[in-house]
């Protein structure tokens, strides 16, 4: 016989009956939510997670938030799962906060509220959680959730920045540009979109990146002025999508800046940026459209 079978065939009330375990009753929950050694049953699956979650056993605390958020198996409760995320959350479950944050965040199951969104993307901060970092950073920066602080969004990019967050990596960089929070230091700054810059991960932090670069090198900012670097940058952005990349293409082959003039390319940038919604762009395609 399975060994799950001789568990749930165990009578509950046996003294010593490993039923008394959270961790078997968890494990009860799984066979029956998995069909696996017994046959598929979300009813009781759900009662043995039950059980163990309101022993206090995590998982299963995190698993009925699922069942209940999804609506797996069972009528879909979105309060009853973020009451159980909650508990998750509480001892200090990483994905129970994600969802906790989210749905406060967005009013999901629970009328929205950026000061509690706050206070679960603070936990998740404080147990390393990159995304819980760049959040935490985000709320500072723009005084969503907490009062406006740019010295501290600054220290919570940086941790998020340090683990690799392009976005992080973009705003700690783009402070440093203004000296938001941080020292002014252009260098630092384009440091820090060059790291961003290299990673794929997120392509639009990505192409951001390569923008601001671009802009660096344009301007001279941070780096030694150089339009070929510039024009190169702008192209990388460019290739991928980013309107204002593909805009600033848009000028370096028009005014031939880094690049050998070239009207036909310089008008095939700035219809691809227009098309996009980019108001400089289209403002732009209108007077080559007027003098064409």
């Amino acid at each position: 016989m399975n060994i799950f079978r001789k568990l749930l065939g165990a009578t509950e009330e046996a003294a010593g009956n490993p039923l008394d375990d959270p961790a078997t009753q968890f494990g009860c929950g799984l066979a029956y939510f998995m069909g696996e050694g017994v046959e598929q049953d979300h009813d009781m699956a759900v009662a043995w997670f039950r059980k163990a979650a309101q022993r206090g056993h995590v998982g299963a605390q995190v698993m009925l938030g699922g069942i209940y958020w999804e609506g797996s198996g069972v009528a879909q409760n979105k309060p009853a799962a973020i009451g159980w995320f909650r508990e998750a959350g509480l001892q200090g479950n990483a994905d129970a906060q994600r969802y906790m944050a989210a749905a406060y965040l967005e009013g999901d199951g629970v009328k929205a509220d950026e000061a509690e969104a706050v206070s679960w993307y603070r936990r998740l901060a404080m147990q390393g959680d990159v995304a819980g970092q760049y959040a935490l950073g985000f709320g500072y920066a723009h005084g969503r959730g907490v009062p406006k602080n740019p010295s501290e969004a600054a220290i919570w990019y940086r941790k998020a920045a340090e683990q690799g967050a392009s976005r992080a990596q973009i705003c700690l960089g783009l402070a440093h540009s203004k000296g938001d929070g941080v020292s002014k230091d252009l260098a630092q700054a384009v440091s820090w979109y060059q790291k961003a810059a290299a990673q794929d991960v997120d392509p639009n932090g990505q192409m951001q990146a390569q923008f601001l670069l671009g802009c660096a090198f344009h301007h001279g900012e941070g780096v030694e002025k150089n339009a070929e670097k510039a024009a190169a940058w702008f192209h990388n952005a460019a290739i991928h999508g980013y309107a204002p990349a593909q805009y600033n293409l848009f000028l370096a082959y028009k005014f031939g800046l880094g690049v050998e003039q070239d009207d036909a390319k310089a008008v095939a940038w700035v219809i691809k940026a227009a098309e996009q919604g980019d108001s400089d762009a289209q403002q732009a395609l209108a007077i080559v459209n007027a003098t064409a």
